[in-house]
């Protein structure tokens, strides 16, 4: 998701200040023209930078840079926001996380002051990205839930999914189980509404390690198992031997236990079972 693809001046109101400019005999004709142009200008290098970016990432950079200081010599906010937020995903594809937090906050605090919700989500939900590559998960904790905000405010369901995936994947990273669990429960339930099969596989596998983490293994290979069995359905024979060495891990652990709860028993026979098969 990126800002709005309008043009960067029609919302921001470039022409109608340049219009009321002109009536109050502030600017010349010669200004006006010089302006537009200047503002034409820059629309063009913000969409060759779009394009470029998939194909030559230098060449885009260029692009968005110039496109930002077209805008700023103009006075176009938006289009500023844009063009920042542009170089940050650029940064971004290169790995460089630092750099495009500096420069997807920059445009983060402009789309804030221009009350702009769809650029302020997709650029604080980019920061928090960044942040959890560089394993700085508290920053990215307050990036993500900053992100659910104002996703659920746009009704953005796809963004707020992400989010949310993020955010107990931050969770469990610090080793915050519960709060994981309760994050990926949530994903789980708006992928089941939406039938998507991968990401519910995924949910239920997340859901599984966090259990783990708690050492509440009845629950955890009830949903190894259930996210096998979607996997198995999809043909996903890696994801399929991820669960299997999984499960026998926690085998390993927990028969060297003379007595299992009942309901523990139970998984580990259905588990067993299920490693026969595979097998």
């Amino acid at each position: 998701m990126s800002p709005p693809e309008e043009e960067n001046d029609k919302e921001n109101g470039l022409v109608k200040k340049l219009i009321e400019l002109a009536e109050d005999g502030e600017l010349s004709p010669e200004k006006i023209i010089e302006l537009a142009e200047k503002s034409n200008v820059a629309d063009q290098y913000y969409e060759r930078g779009r394009t470029f970016i998939s194909i030559d990432r230098d060449e885009a950079f260029e692009y968005f840079q110039a496109a930002y200081k077209l805008y700023s010599e103009i006075g176009n906010s938006l289009g500023q926001a844009n063009a920042l937020h542009w170089i940050g995903v650029t940064y971004r594809a290169e790995s460089d996380w630092d750099k495009s937090i500096e420069y997807e906050q920059r445009a983060f605090e402009i789309y804030s002051n221009l009350n702009h919700k769809e650029g302020m989500g997709e650029t604080i939900h980019n920061i928090g990205y960044c942040y959890y590559y560089l394993e700085k998960y508290d920053e990215a904790i307050k990036s993500f839930e900053k992100s659910i905000e104002i996703h659920k405010e746009l009704g953005v369901m796809d963004r707020l999914r992400d989010s949310l995936f993020n955010l107990a994947s931050n969770y469990k990273n610090l080793g915050t189980y519960s709060a994981s669990i309760e994050h990926f429960e949530k994903c789980l339930e708006m992928d089941f509404k939406e039938g998507k099969q991968d990401d519910q596989a995924r949910d239920l596998l997340e859901l599984a390690d966090s259990y783990k983490g708690l050492n509440e293994y009845t629950s955890s290979l009830k949903y190894y198992q259930q996210s096998y069995e979607l996997y198995k359905e999809l043909d996903y024979g890696f994801r399929q031997s991820e669960i299997i060495d999984k499960i026998k891990t926690i085998l390993s652990e927990i028969e060297k236990e003379k007595e299992l709860p009942n309901e523990l028993r139970k998984e580990v026979t259905n588990v067993k079972t299920l490693i026969t098969k595979k097998k």
